[in-house]
């Protein structure tokens, strides 16, 4: 009787070891573990990556956040130049900005780009999130009235910055959307495309650079 009693504590000990994991998804869904390795053989089998960026322990349950990376095959990162320059000064006289005292987070967008218009949602959470102590600034080359009217239907809580053309052919900005955040010296500390796969990431380093 007393080795059928330990088999079913030990038992049971299993179980519960298997449930005090979980994991937390960039869409903020929270995974069991067993889910999470079928979720995660998948995003592996399309060639990309699961990067661990936070652990939360209490109690007996382990939170681990989670994000994704995407895998570009064998084509070119089309941002790599942009990711080049962290660390460089954002020419912020080019596009009509002043100089302030606190991070700023740019998005290259314009009105007819789909992935732009995906990415809305993600946008105007980080605004919400961080809107006090991080500027967001919105620059295209689409003009103010087809910007005032597009803002009608998909707000985006940011400044705008529009008819922009020639300073985005100057900067050399070709693959949209793309996202910088600068530091509150207006250098570069974080640039990719669309935030599905990367808004984890840079709420990561907006928060090192609001410590």
């Amino acid at each position: 009787m007393k080795f059928n009693l330990f088999l079913l504590i030990s038992l049971l000990g299993t179980i519960l070891q298997a449930q005090i994991n979980f994991y937390q998804m960039p869409d903020d869904v929270v995974l069991p573990e067993s889910v999470f390795k079928e979720v995660q053989d998948q995003i592996i089998q399309q060639g990309a990556q699961i990067v661990l960026y936070d652990t939360i322990s209490q109690s007996d349950t382990i939170l681990y956040k989670v994000g994704i990376k995407p895998g570009l095959g064998n084509r070119a990162n089309p941002y790599q130049r942009f990711i080049n320059q962290k660390g460089q000064e954002f020419p912020e006289k080019l596009f009509g900005l002043d100089d302030i005292d606190k991070p700023r987070f740019v998005n290259f967008w314009f009105t007819t780009c789909m992935p732009c218009i995906k990415e809305i949602p993600d946008l105007n959470e980080l605004k919400e999130e961080f809107g006090e102590e991080v500027e967001f600034v919105a620059i295209t080359f689409d003009s103010e009235k087809q910007v005032e009217k597009f803002l009608e239907s998909r707000p985006i809580h940011f400044e705008h910055i529009t008819n922009q053309k020639e300073a985005l052919g100057t900067y050399g900005v070709r693959s949209y959307p793309m996202n910088m955040l600068l530091d509150k010296d207006a250098k570069i500390v974080w640039v990719d495309g669309m935030l599905n796969f990367s808004k984890w990431e840079v709420e990561m380093e907006i928060k090192k650079l609001i410590q």
